[in-house]
């Protein structure tokens, strides 16, 4: 799941991180 700057979802942490990583990957 991919959110625009300043869109914040309540993920659990595991999936916060993994989300994190991948946007790092992207970005």
């Amino acid at each position: 799941v991919f959110l625009e700057a300043g869109q914040e979802v309540e993920l659990p942490e595991q999936q916060k991180k993994k989300q994190r990583e991948m946007i790092q990957l992207w970005g």
